[in-house]
């Protein structure tokens, strides 16, 4: 498993990479589709709205999404670079770091990609769902040592 994490990195990243690599049309006209899905799923009655009315709801929704995305993309980045070095010191920093970075850099890069620009505040967003990915790796990760070794709940003794 430990050998398989830093191919899912590798491979997490290098789909971010592309995702920011393409110009503003042609993720403007993903996250819509990904909108109209969405907001199906969200309104009840969505298909009964007007033309008008469902694109105004699309058009509501677009930025959600998008934040969603870099929110999730980046605690599922965060929580396979935790899983990967949770057995160094210092694996929690040096997860986020490694995370900052490469949001800071991905940022950067669409600085020089037509109709996209690099935002501080996606930089922000992208480590607030780094940290949330690795506490929840660690919660899951001690959910699953209490699982595995009753006496941790019975006795309360974390055994080394």
């Amino acid at each position: 498993m430990k050998r398989f994490l830093p191919f899912c990195i590798l491979a997490l990243m290098a789909g971010l990479f592309f995702f920011s690599s393409q110009e503003s049309a042609e993720t403007n006209s993903m996250s819509w589709g990904v909108c109209g899905i969405a907001a199906r799923l969200l309104y009840f009655k969505y298909a009964d709205f007007s033309p008008q009315v469902q694109e105004l709801l699309v058009h509501e929704l677009n930025p959600f999404i998008r934040k969603a995305a870099h929110f999730l993309l980046y605690a599922l980045l965060g929580a396979v670079c935790y899983l990967w070095l949770r057995r160094m010191r210092h694996n929690v920093t040096t997860a986020l770091s490694l995370t900052a970075a490469f949001a800071a850099l991905d940022e950067f890069h669409q600085l020089f990609v037509d109709g996209r620009t690099g935002k501080l505040a996606d930089v922000l967003l992208d480590c607030l769902g780094a940290s949330c990915g690795i506490a929840a790796a660690f919660a899951a990760l001690c959910i699953l040592r209490c699982l595995r070794d009753k006496s941790i709940v019975e006795k309360g003794v974390w055994k080394e």
